[in-house]
């Protein structure tokens, strides 16, 4: 695809990412990761479920699990942010 459409795509993938996560779903996006909410409540903790309110959250925060593979063993054996294979390269900083 050209840069362009890739340029589109992502612009709209943010506004639909934030709706979605804004209705309380978690977003997978296959072969990238899983982006998810979570909230920081301050103050005093509540007795019952019904007592819980929106007020009593301070903050709200996007997180990110990048998708991984697992071995035969369960261990997880990579990432798909990070390459199998990384080179490393000396920038030049002067230009």
């Amino acid at each position: 695809v050209s840069k362009g459409d890739t340029y589109a795509v992502l612009l709209g993938l943010g506004e639909v990412l934030g709706d979605m996560l804004k209705d309380g779903y978690s977003v997978k996006l296959d072969g990238l990761g899983t982006f998810y909410l979570t909230g920081k409540a301050g103050g005093r903790g509540v007795d019952t479920p019904e007592e819980v309110s929106a007020r009593q959250f301070k903050e709200v925060h996007v997180r990110f699990i990048p998708e991984y593979r697992r071995g035969h063993n369960k261990k997880v054996t990579g990432r798909t942010l990070v390459p199998d294979k990384v080179e490393w390269r000396e920038l030049d900083m002067e230009k």
